[in-house]
C-alpha cells in the first residue's frame, strides 16, 4: 500500500502491518468498501506531512523518540519553537486516528518542554494551541488536561499582556477554558497556581476570592464540602453531577455536624 502526502512525497507500506497497528488503515483499506480498499493508496492531504511519518514510524516500531533542545543551551527558546509545533501536530494526528500511545508519548514531550521554556519566548505556542482546538475536541484534549500546563499558563499569560492578547485574537476558546478551568484549581488545590489571580483579571477584582462551606445538594440530599466565590462566579458539582453557581450553592449551605448527628440517612452515606 502507498500512503500519498500533501507534499507531493509518497511512503510505501505494508498493508497488513498497518491494518493489524491502527483501525483507520483496517477500515480504509478494507476490500469492496472505498476506493482505497481498490487502489492501495491512502490519501492523507489534510495532515503535517512529517506528522504522518512519525505516526508511520511509531506504527512500525512502537517507538518515536524526538531529541529536544537542552536546558543549558543559550538558543533554547528559539530551538524549542520547532519541536513544538511538531509535537502538537504528532499528537494531533494520533487522535484523529486514534493512537492513544503515541497520544501519551507526546504529551510527555509536551510536558517536558513546557518545564524547560518560558511561554512568553515560545513564539510558535498560540499556532499549537490553534492547531489543538481546530481538530481535537477540548474535553477529549490530554494535554489541556494536564494540570501543570495549566498552572504555567495561568503564570506566564496572566503576567504577560502580549501572549494574552495574541491568543485573545488567535485561539479566544483557549482563554474561556482557563477561565473555567481555574475554578476547579481553587476548589482542588490549596496552592491554586495563580488560578485566582487569573480569575480576578478576567472577571473582575474579588471574583476570585472565595469562601467554603456544607451545602445540601438539592438532588440528592447528600452534604458536600463547596468553594464559594465572594462574586458568585463559578459552577461546582455534587457527586450526582448536579451543577449550580456559587450563589445557587449559598442558598443549601448548613452544618456538617448537626447534620451528621441527627440525621439518620446522612449518617448511613458517611
Amino acid at each position: 500500500m502507498t500512503i500519498r502526502l500533501n507534499n507531493e512525497e509518497t511512503l510505501a507500506c505494508h498493508r497488513t502491518l498497518l491494518c493489524n497497528r491502527c483501525q483507520f488503515f483496517a477500515t480504509a483499506l478494507k476490500p469492496g468498501r472505498f476506493k482505497e480498499g481498490t487502489t492501495g493508496t491512502v490519501e492523507m492531504l489534510q495532515d503535517p506531512p512529517a506528522a504522518i511519518k512519525a505516526l508511520v514510524e511509531f506504527l512500525y516500531t512502537a517507538e518515536y523518540n524526538l531529541t529536544l533542545p537542552k536546558a543549558d543551551d543559550n538558543a533554547l527558546p528559539q530551538s524549542a519553537c520547532g519541536p513544538l509545533l511538531h509535537i502538537v501536530e504528532v499528537y494531533v494526528v494520533a487522535v484523529i486516528y486514534d493512537v492513544p500511545q503515541l497520544q501519551r508519548r507526546m504529551l510527555r514531550y509536551f510536558q517536558k518542554l513546557m518545564n524547560m521554556c518560558d511561554l512568553p519566548e515560545l513564539s510558535t505556542f498560540p499556532r499549537a494551541l490553534r492547531h489543538i482546538y481546530d481538530w481535537v475536541p477540548e474535553d477529549e484534549c490530554l494535554i489541556l488536561q494536564d494540570k501543570d500546563f495549566l498552572a504555567h499558563c495561568y503564570f506566564w499569560i496572566g503576567f504577560d499582556g502580549d501572549v494574552k492578547e495574541e491568543l485573545f485574537e488567535l485561539v479566544p476558546e483557549f482563554v474561556d477554558y482557563l477561565t473555567r478551568a481555574a475554578w476547579d484549581f481553587i476548589v482542588d488545590d490549596v496552592s491554586k497556581h495563580n488560578a485566582d489571580r487569573w480569575i480576578e483579571r478576567m472577571e473582575g477584582p474579588e471574583a476570585g476570592r472565595f469562601d467554603e462551606g456544607w451545602a445540601r445538594c438539592p438532588r440528592c440530599s447528600k452534604v458536600v464540602f463547596a468553594s464559594f466565590s465572594f462574586k458568585g462566579y463559578g459552577n461546582h458539582s455534587c457527586e450526582c453531577g448536579y451543577r449550580m453557581t456559587s450563589f445557587g450553592w449559598v442558598n443549601h449551605l448548613c452544618d456538617y455536624w448537626d447534620e451528621w448527628k441527627t440525621n439518620d440517612r446522612f449518617f448511613k452515606r458517611h
